[in-house]
């Protein structure tokens, strides 16, 4: 019972399954859980962006699909021990910002496994996906690269 009102009160979990659907960017996602890098392509001014964008942001063109090699250059590093947003442990987690290489843009996402030796600088590819999947965007997930 609530003190200050004379309220009863009970607490109620409430659970919610429901499909999300990918929509626009299912190339994208269904490109990720496979380790391939699928961008997005402005057939006006060339630009490519990953992760994709349906328009180009330079000129307002609707963007086309196109492959990219998943090989890029961490910008930056965070070493972290949490849970993943739909997952129910914590664990070690190294997150990095990633120029694309043939790209305009960054992409954040998390090396493969928290013991991989990564600093600024360090060449790295996308990886298919690897452990547990709470959404489709956790499929961004990079392996350090040998030259």
């Amino acid at each position: 019972m609530n003190r200050t009102t004379g309220d009863a009160a009970s607490e109620l979990q409430l659970n919610l399954t429901y499909q999300h659907g990918s929509g626009y960017l299912a190339p994208y996602f269904e490109g990720l859980l496979e380790g391939r890098a699928i961008a997005s392509h402005c057939p006006t001014c060339g630009r490519k962006r990953f992760p994709p964008r349906p328009v180009c942001p330079h000129d307002r063109t609707q963007t086309e699909w196109s492959r990219i090699s998943g090989n890029g250059v961490v910008v930056s590093v965070t070493s972290v021990h949490t849970a993943l947003p739909f997952a129910a442990a914590a664990a070690d987690f190294k997150f990095v910002l990633v120029a694309m290489d043939e790209t305009e843009n960054a992409v954040f996402g998390r090396m493969q496994t928290a013991a991989d030796d990564v600093a600024a600088g360090t060449r790295v590819r996308l990886a298919g996906l690897a452990g547990e999947l709470g959404h489709p965007s956790q499929a961004v997930q990079f392996t350090a690269r040998s030259e």
